[in-house]
Order: structure tokens, then sequence, then C-alpha cells
């Protein structure tokens, strides 16, 4: 029994090959667009989060909390909470801007897409040149590339855009802790 892809011609084949790499970088293009925009409204949420909190806290005044000590239980743990709330927040917005900022991988191949010199050493023509002379297998190897690259980014931003959920929401539940200890103790 033979092989589909013996009965495709070679230009079929280029074809199938580079449809595929084209769909799947346009996908997972979507797909590293799609963290960006997630993370950035985490930033946005934690940014209104604080500010709500700050305009609580602003509206009441810290003679209306007479019961809360810090030599006392619920003082100490108002303090300890406050310290990892506030760790919390700066790890949303240390992975959130982490997630934002990578953008690059370094594959040992000298790809046609993204140049890697500078204008200056790799003149217009000398490019154009390249590109003519390029092979199917050259517009396949340097699409694969692409598209590999692709995939480590994507898979660089979900690690970061899950700490930074992760951190997100370690400040929700530490600031309903201490909204809730705050106002028991009252």
């Amino acid at each position: 029994m033979k092989h589909k892809n013996q009965h495709l011609s070679e230009r079929e084949l280029f074809t199938m090959k580079q449809t595929f790499l084209s769909n799947a970088i346009t996908d997972v293009a979507s797909w590293v667009r799609l963290t960006d925009t997630k993370v950035s409204i985490l930033m946005a949420m934690t940014v209104a989060l604080i500010s709500a909190g700050i305009s609580l806290f602003d509206k009441t005044s810290i003679s209306e909390f007479p019961s809360i000590q810090g030599c006392t239980y619920p003082g100490l743990v108002i303090v300890v909470l406050s310290i990892v709330l506030f760790c919390s927040l700066i790890c949303v917005f240390a992975f959130a801007m982490r997630t934002i900022r990578g953008q690059a991988v370094e594959v040992e191949y000298l790809s046609k897409w993204y140049l890697a010199k500078p204008i200056g050493e790799y003149g217009f023509e000398t490019f154009k040149k390249d590109v003519r002379r390029m092979k199917a297998k050259d517009i396949i190897d340097n699409t694969a590339v692409e598209l590999y690259k692709l995939n480590a980014i994507h898979r660089r931003k979900l690690k970061l855009y899950q700490r930074a959920l992760d951190s997100f929401c370690v400040s929700l539940i530490v600031a309903i802790a201490i909204g809730m200890l705050v106002v028991w103790t009252l």
C-alpha cells in the first residue's frame, strides 16, 4: 500500500507544507497577542483594585479602627497579610511586564524572515539576492524556524502569565482576608 504523499507532486506537497506552516504561525501569533491582552487586562484590574483600596482607606480614618492594635493577634495578622499583599501585587506587575516583554528567541539558524544583522552590515541588495536564490526547501525551513520560535515565545508567555494570574489571585484572597479581619475586629 502506497503512502498518500507519493501521489502528490513536489509543488502540491510544498504548497501543503507552506499552508500548514502559515496557518500555524497565524494561529500561534494570535495566541501570543491574546496572552499579551490578557496580562494587560490583569494589570489594569490590579491598578483598579489598588485605587479602590486607596479610596476606601482615604475615606476612613485610622481613628475609626481603635480595636486594631499592632501588638494584638488580629493586628499582627493584618500586618503580615499586608506584607503578603504588597509582595503579591509587586509579583503581579513583575510577571506581567516580563510577559509583555518576552518577544525574542535565539535559534542557530539564519532566517530570512527576521534579519539578525544590522541593516548597515546586510544591505537590501544582498538580502534581495539571497531571497532570489532561495529554493522551496529554504522557504519551508525559514517558515518552520519562525513557527518554532513563536511556539517558544508562546510557552514562555503562558508560564509568566500564569504566575501573574496566580499572584493576582493571591492578592485578591489576601485583600479579602484583610477586609474581613478589619470588619471582624471592629
